[in-house]
């Protein structure tokens, strides 16, 4: 029996996947869709609970078979044929680096429950996502708990997550609108969301290795082994070439690399700076592109737009983290963040409280939002403000217990500033402006992208009056109103 038949024997789908704080559930994958006239066998596949999933062939719906066409096709080869010899094929292909077959006609949709402190890494992947938003729905379930914790940490953290779900249920039973009621959750609530992505990215996360980064004192790299499992029960022949030959691209020389830069570190120069909210920031740090030249180039086709890409921006922006929460979903720029300092966070009190709350009016889709009187503004602020104070103090209680920041700052309130640079090309901002600079965005985002505009329209006059006739779709005169000095 060749390898084909021993694979098809052994083949056995598997659709959930989970570590001690994660879960992923298999919700879709690319399949070939057969031709009328084919009169092939088809097979009954079924999962690990014995449910029917498919009734397709074994090797149409494993993810090795589209890797092998992707590959084939680009001598000419489009066969649909899957032999001995297409194993060697894709070990050839990962030996190689050639990981475009990879990408292309592989694709899963995953669906994730994951804490929010490692969902957000997650985002960074090259991927597609759908999130369940606290905007609009209430999220009362229970927190994430590391498992490495002591009793005495696992005391402090039990009492957060009590402390953090009451202050939630009174900011909601105050009528505080859902989206502001979400500071009082810590950062390790479960959040879900479904993340389609290709074998490829999936293959480059799970080869990741020798990285120093602050997630190496949290539980988040459990999720690794996750994907890899994924990879093994779908793509079994890409699982055995990564197991033959484990490239794990070392990344140690990051950390001599950035000890190096900091030795010679100078103040980093700002064109324009803005502050916000109660200790944000925004400063442009440089813009880049001939606008001249770019509007020269709008007869690219197809995508005349496409042209704008050839210009952009470089900012520094602090910011509370479920702002960068809806910022990352604009994937199409360069996000970098460096090392979160919580310790400093804690002494300087770097927590977002509303200066204004609000309250939520409507149903999902029609919501509108209007200011909390002054009794009931102050109520809220009392109750956030003390609950801030109550987390700030075990903090520091971990830290002596000598927890690590990173896992002593999971039983933070979700309100806390974090630092990000961003450089982003005039064509992504487009989109960013239109969502953002919009009634419907959340107020605190929207004033950030208010700033951003602000700076972009200076810089890029003409590129930004030809946004605000004709492509911008918000609904914020401050854009549409626009003329240029």
């Amino acid at each position: 029996m060749d390898n084909l038949r021993n694979l098809e024997v052994s083949f056995k789908p598997k659709r959930l996947f989970e570590c001690k704080h994660t879960k992923i559930e298999v919700d879709a994958v690319f399949v070939r869709i057969p031709e009328d006239t084919d009169n092939e066998d088809w097979k009954i596949v079924d999962g690990s609970n014995g449910e029917r999933l498919a009734e397709i062939r074994v090797e149409n719906i494993l993810q090795d078979s589209a890797a092998i066409r992707s590959a084939r096709v680009s001598t000419d080869r489009d066969t649909l044929a899957v032999n001995d010899k297409a194993q060697g094929l894709i070990q050839y292909l990962w030996n190689g680096a050639h990981v475009s077959p990879f990408e292309g006609g592989i694709m899963f949709r995953l669906k994730h429950t994951t804490p929010i402190a490692y969902a957000q890494p997650l985002f960074r992947l090259f991927a597609a996502f759908n999130e369940l938003s606290g905007r609009y729905s209430k999220n009362k379930d229970n927190y994430y708990t590391p498992s490495t914790l002591n009793d005495r940490t696992r005391e402090i953290f039990d009492r957060g997550e009590l402390e953090a779900q009451t202050a939630y249920q009174e900011l909601l039973d105050m009528g505080v609108a859902n989206e502001m009621a979400r500071f009082a959750h810590l950062y390790r609530f479960y959040t879900r969301f479904f993340m389609t992505i290709s074998l490829r990215h999936m293959m480059e996360f799970v080869d990741i290795a020798g990285l120093s980064t602050r997630h190496n004192y949290t539980e988040f790299w459990d999720i690794q082994d996750i994907y890899r499992e994924i990879i093994k029960y779908w793509a079994p022949w890409a699982y055995q070439a990564m197991e033959n030959k484990p490239i794990k691209r070392n990344l140690l020389f990051v950390d001599e690399a950035i000890k190096e830069a900091r030795m010679k570190k100078t103040e980093t120069a700002y064109i324009r700076s803005e502050s916000i909210l109660n200790m944000g920031e925004v400063k442009l740090l440089e813009f880049f592109g001939n606008e001249q030249m770019m509007l020269e180039r709008l007869d690219d086709f197809p995508i005349p737009l496409r042209a704008f890409g050839h210009g952009g921006m470089t900012f520094y922006i602090k910011m509370p983290i479920f702002v960068f929460r809806q910022w990352v979903r604009h994937r199409y720029g360069t996000f970098s963040e460096p090392t979160v300092d919580y310790d400093r966070i804690v002494e300087k009190n770097e927590f977002y409280v509303p200066e204004r709350f609000r309250k939520q009016i409507g149903h999902v889709g029609n919501y509108t939002y209007m200011d909390m009187d002054d009794h009931e503004n102050g109520r809220a602020r009392k109750l956030l403000t003390e609950h801030i104070n109550r987390q700030k103090e075990e903090y520091k209680r971990l830290r002596t217990l000598g927890l690590s920041a990173e896992m002593a700052a999971m039983n933070l309130p979700y309100c806390f500033f974090i630092p990000v640079y961003w450089t982003v090309n005039l064509e992504s901002l487009m989109n960013f402006f239109s969502l953002r600079v919009d009634g419907h965005a959340q107020a605190e985002i929207r004033k950030y992208a208010e700033i951003i505009w602000k700076m972009c329209s200076a810089e890029f006059p003409r590129y930004a009056k030809i946004f605000s006739r004709n492509i911008y779709f918000g609904d914020q005169m401050t854009i549409k109103n626009f003329r240029p000095e």
